[in-house]
């Protein structure tokens, strides 16, 4: 799609070329054809579909659950439980630090305005539910409490706690944090996309990390918590 854009009293003509049913990311790809199947992905494309069709999230919600599911874990089924004034969650109230952000990050679902800026919003929010993770996990054997996500991974790394297959997950999971916490230069588009209106990441990237998140988050979480999940 072509138009133009007033700046500065000059006419710039702009080819708006990212592909939101696409990932746009080679971070993102590695993730999801590390951690999903074919047929999950699949899913995730069809998720796509319903996103861009502006349909209402509760006439459609049983397929990303039907992956969701799959998971383990806090899900869909517990971030956005319907009630008259909206979604709300239901999981307890000492596990909000963990679930909080991974509540933020599900309005990939539900708001019809994830087509435009709020797509940056629920990848950092994705993002932040692994960086709690990793503090709940590890937090009472080194001193990482305040730390960003990056400077995180590197204390894990340096004292061997987890394998390396998931600490290159994590470097990648951080690389795409970064990207949405701090880049906004022309330098930092990607190939696809590289306009002055670009959101740098498309609607699939904000779907695959959510999916991405909640798969590593219950990998780290497994022997963690001590009730019932669903």
């Amino acid at each position: 799609m072509k138009y133009r854009l007033f700046f500065k009293e000059e006419i710039v003509q702009k080819d708006d070329k990212m592909d939101d049913s696409q990932i746009s990311w080679p971070e993102i790809k590695s993730l999801q054809s590390d951690l999903f199947s074919k047929n999950e992905i699949q899913i995730m494309e069809n998720i796509y579909k319903k996103i861009i069709s502006a349909e209402h999230f509760d006439d459609w919600r049983k397929l990303p659950e039907s992956l969701d599911d799959t998971l383990g874990g806090t899900g869909l089924r517990n971030l956005i439980v319907p009630v008259e004034y909206g979604y709300t969650g239901n999981y307890p109230i000492r596990d909000r630090d963990v679930f909080r952000s991974l509540q933020y990050a599900s309005i990939c679902f539900t708001h019809k305005d994830i087509n435009g800026f709020l797509r940056r919003d629920s990848i950092q929010e994705s993002c932040e539910h692994i960086e709690a993770v990793l503090k709940r996990k590890f937090g009472a054997r080194i001193n990482i409490f305040k730390l960003p996500l990056g400077s995180i991974i590197y204390e894990i790394q340096e004292h061997q706690l987890i394998s390396e297959p998931l600490l290159s997950q994590l470097k990648n999971i951080n690389s795409i944090n970064r990207k949405a916490k701090h880049s906004y230069s022309d330098e930092d588009l990607s190939e696809e996309d590289p306009s002055l209106d670009s959101h740098m990441f498309s609607v699939m990237d904000t779907i695959a990390m959510y999916f991405i998140c909640r798969k590593i988050g219950v990998k780290l979480m497994s022997d963690l918590m001590d009730y019932p999940l669903h």
